[in-house]
């Protein structure tokens, strides 16, 4: 054999032992170190999801216990932490709204600003559970210091239907539970004798919400009993939800929504 022939047999073999052992390292380190080590791009993953980037978690609709139409209500939404994680929004609708007395159905008290839509938004990875207890807190505000006034309550949220995604009420998902109204009748007989003042309403979820879903509520509210509608100048509204209670959480957290403020027509 020549000495040329030499030179490039043992070339051959120095490049066959090369890509061998470049195929080892290969084998050893997942594709995305290798991609990245090789000039490639790595498939950014969602830390919650676990899934490439862009998809949601959670099937749509799923998770609801009752079905119909408050599971059908439920819309996607992003899911951003890797814990437990809701999100309480309250808005008003635009106009006037008439709100009838507990004590005198037939008459109404006019709001502007009234916050009648509740927004449940599961942005964590745990499902919020049917029978969860949420709070609404509706009380009379002085308008010139902003102070919270007596009663307690001065409006009864009496039941919250689904908004579907067409706008259209559905069944109802949010109603008061038993034991809740038992309490509010012991909150009355000790502090004012009167119906309805009770320091929060309590409100029980009816439907699962599922990770990476959201739930929007139609409030229905009558004046207490006892309140006297020219009283209510202005009501300060606000959405509370214990994570605690509700077994999301170990430790004391609650959720509260921006407060809104409604004013008397």
């Amino acid at each position: 054999m020549t000495k040329n022939n030499l030179m490039n047999a043992s070339r051959r073999t120095a490049l066959k032992v090369a890509g061998a052992s470049a195929a080892l390292v290969a084998g050893g380190v997942s594709a995305a170190e290798a991609a990245t080590r090789s000039g490639g791009k790595r498939a950014r993953v969602s830390p919650v999801t676990q899934r490439p980037g862009g998809q949601r978690g959670g099937q749509r609709g799923g998770g609801g216990q009752h079905g119909g139409a408050a599971s059908s209500a439920l819309m996607q939404v992003p899911m951003r932490y890797n814990e437990s994680c809701i999100r309480l929004e309250l808005k008003a609708t635009s106009g006037v709204q008439a709100v009838s007395m507990q004590s005198q159905p037939a008459r109404t008290v006019a709001f502007r600003n009234l916050p009648t839509r509740l927004s449940i938004i599961n942005e964590g990875n745990s499902t919020l559970p049917v029978g969860t207890r949420l709070m609404v807190r509706a009380r009379a505000q002085d308008p010139k210091t902003g102070l919270l006034l007596n009663p307690a309550v001065t409006l009864r949220v009496t039941s919250g239907q689904a908004v579907l995604p067409s706008g259209i009420l559905g069944a109802s998902a949010l109603v008061a539970p038993v034991d809740a109204l038992n309490l509010d009748a012991v909150r009355r007989s000790e502090q004012t004798g009167q119906a309805g003042a009770g320091s929060e309403n309590v409100l029980e979820l009816r439907t699962a919400i599922p990770r990476g879903h959201r739930l929007d509520v139609q409030l229905n509210y009558q004046v207490a009993s006892g309140v006297a509608g020219s009283a209510l100048k202005q009501v300060h509204v606000s959405a509370v939800l214990d994570m605690t209670a509700a077994g999301l959480s170990s430790s004391f957290y609650e959720v509260q929504s921006p407060a809104v403020v409604a004013s008397l027509n």
